[in-house]
């Protein structure tokens, strides 16, 4: 499950500083403010990720709009590695799951029974 976690934290990181890399120039240039530090890239990269997207903020370059589309798909990716280690966790372990196995069985032949 950590792993899954440092996944999700090292991505968003990466690809918040893509982004803010190829939008921050042309930001620049028609003076929008909308990104104008890394926090609010972080959040928009992280939005993207989960696939929610708010839609108050949206990429204005080619570049920037391919890094989003991206983030959109690995986003995806790293849901299903997150519900793989949460399941993981879960998982009855060999022992645990005879104990199961026989107090169904056991169940099963006492219904019979009456």
């Amino acid at each position: 499950m950590s792993s899954a976690m440092l996944l999700i934290f090292v991505t968003t990181f990466n690809l918040a500083l893509i982004f803010q890399i190829f939008e921050t120039p042309y930001r620049l240039i028609v003076d929008d403010q909308k990104l104008n530090n890394y926090g609010q890239t972080w959040q928009l990269i992280f939005i993207t990720m989960t696939t929610v997207g708010y839609g108050n903020v949206a990429p204005l370059t080619t570049l920037g709009r391919l890094t989003c589309m991206f983030t959109a798909y690995w986003g995806t990716f790293v849901a299903a590695v997150m519900v793989i280690a949460i399941l993981d966790v879960f998982e009855l372990s060999p022992q645990e799951q005879r104990v199961i196995d026989m107090v169904t069985y056991n169940h099963a032949a006492s219904t019979a029974v009456k």
